[in-house]
């Protein structure tokens, strides 16, 4: 089959595979840079980038450093499930030097695993350390995706102005479904095996299994938690993706882009879902600007808008990158 012959390509380290990585790698990133040079309308782009009101972006920017401390609370929380004991503020700083080296190194699977290898060196416990981060991004994706489509049952159509009952009954909802996910997902998994053979016929739905089950134990992990510290980290969690959420709002007010909720909602959670791909086409520039422009365009929003938005938004990414390289390069100094 096609599909088997594709993915050694992806998987296999033999030297030739490996080699036609690199030169399709190479390929890809210099057909990006002709695209950027020659497609985009970079003098309009500059125009609304000049006449940008950056007293919002800003604050947008500033924005990423509380959200990314309550992160940083929950993820200490999971962490202290598997006897992981380490303050919000080392979590942090962990954090901000894996983002700096997410921005100058061209692949996020390579982000992943230096954070597990940083909070295993940290901690000392390998395993506990890949299960607390493995369960948080799961979690942390789960209630961004749940939150943000949520935002799509706002009634508001007009304005960003949406009835603030609203917002609160949205975040209640929120909540406990979040609340009621681990229960549902542990009674699920005793019944697993009932509706899924235990073979499946082919390699797909093996890994689809795989992955069904791994999520499923994942959230019903969650249930061990008592109930104050379920609540807490889904008040954490709700409180960083609001943040999040705010700087997006913000970011597009300055620059003149006026959605309602339930467009913000969308874009926030199809280009979370689009970062979380294993893909970064150059040094900092990976699907989330990319498909951030492409999902303006598709909400009206023209293209030198679009791509001004997305590219405050890569500027905020390479701020909280610089703040890690600068805790990095410290770090590095104190070794020495």
């Amino acid at each position: 089959m096609l599909i088997q012959k594709i993915i050694p390509f992806f998987r296999s380290k033999e030297p030739q595979y490996v080699k036609a990585r690199k030169i399709a790698a190479a390929i890809v990133f210099s057909l990006l840079i002709l695209a950027l040079i020659f497609m985009l309308p970079w003098p309009e782009i500059f125009s609304v980038l000049r006449q940008t009101n950056f007293g919002p972006v800003i604050i947008a920017f500033l924005l990423i450093l509380p959200s990314m401390y309550l992160g940083a609370i929950s993820l200490g929380v999971v962490m202290e499930r598997q006897d992981i004991f380490l303050h919000p503020l080392r979590i942090l700083s962990i954090n901000l030097t894996i983002s700096f080296y997410e921005i100058v190194i061209p692949a996020t699977l390579f982000g992943s695993g230096l954070r597990w290898y940083r909070f295993s060196q940290a901690s000392k416990k390998p395993a506990e350390s890949f299960a607390a981060i493995t369960y948080y991004k799961i979690f942390t994706t789960f209630l961004a995706i749940l939150l943000s489509f949520g935002f799509l049952f706002l009634t508001d159509e007009e304005s960003i102005h949406t009835n603030v009952l609203q917002i609160t009954v949205l975040l209640i909802v929120t909540a406990a479904v979040l609340l009621l996910i681990p229960w549902i997902s542990q009674r699920v998994l005793a019944q697993f095996n009932r509706f899924w053979p235990a073979e499946p016929s082919s390699r797909l739905l093996s890994k689809i299994k795989a992955v069904m089950v791994k999520l499923l134990e994942a959230f019903s992990e969650f249930e061990k938690l008592k109930l104050q510290h379920q609540l807490y980290l889904v008040m954490l969690g709700l409180g960083a993706q609001l943040l999040q959420l705010i700087s997006y709002i913000l970011i597009a007010r300055g620059i003149g882009i006026d959605l309602t909720f339930a467009q913000f909602g969308i874009l926030r959670a199809l280009t979370l879902l689009a970062s979380n791909l294993p893909i970064n086409l150059s040094p900092g520039v990976g699907m989330r600007e990319i498909s951030l422009v492409a999902l303006l365009v598709a909400m009206g929003v023209t293209l030198e808008y679009a791509s001004a938005m997305s590219l405050l938004v890569l500027a905020r990414a390479i701020f909280s990158g610089l703040l890690g390289g600068v805790i990095e390069a410290l770090s590095i100094l104190r070794s020495k």
